[in-house]
């Protein structure tokens, strides 16, 4: 998808033993105001994890959206609890 877009994230991310461990929802919204919930769950290993979209709105509703994402910790420069990194995404979607 290429859009310009605002996502608000709702996130869940832990840290033990030197493992990253996440879930939780991001909220976009595109420049005409549609809305669809990016449901995201890591994996065990921390490694990465997978997602989907349960809700959406205007061209959203009724939307097919899974993928799976690998996580590329980078090594932190500020306090330990804070995750620096990007994902790296792969998936598929299909508007209604």
């Amino acid at each position: 998808m290429e859009y310009t877009d605002s996502a608000r994230p709702l996130p869940g991310l832990g840290g033990l033993g030197g493992r990253t461990q996440n879930f939780g929802v991001c909220e976009n919204t595109d420049a005409d105001g549609d809305v669809f919930w990016q449901e995201y769950h890591g994996n065990p290993d921390g490694a990465g994890g997978t997602y989907s979209a349960p809700y959406g709105t205007g061209k959203y509703d009724g939307m097919t959206f899974e993928g799976r994402y690998v996580a590329d910790p980078w090594p932190s420069t500020t306090r330990k609890e804070y995750f620096q990194g990007c994902f790296h995404n792969k998936g598929t979607y299909k508007l209604k």
